[in-house]
């Protein structure tokens, strides 16, 4: 059984800045989530939300695959 781990990244509400598409594309085939962990707070800043301490969020999502 073949697991990775995928960085999900999104901005702050409204902000359609985001990596969900690439996600969806790998549970379309076929992985599945088995943990999720929040990786939030880095202080990293960004032109699409300048007005927020921490206007990017993450978290590290393990998905498996059945061989």
């Amino acid at each position: 059984m073949a697991q990775q781990a995928f960085i999900l990244w999104f901005g702050d509400a409204g902000s359609a800045n985001n990596n969900l598409a690439a996600l969806n594309q790998l549970l379309k085939q076929g992985w599945k989530v088995v943990q999720v962990a929040p990786m939030s707070g880095t202080g990293e800043r960004g032109n699409e939300t300048p007005q927020s301490q921490f206007p990017y969020s993450r978290a590290v999502l393990i998905l498996e695959q059945q061989a």
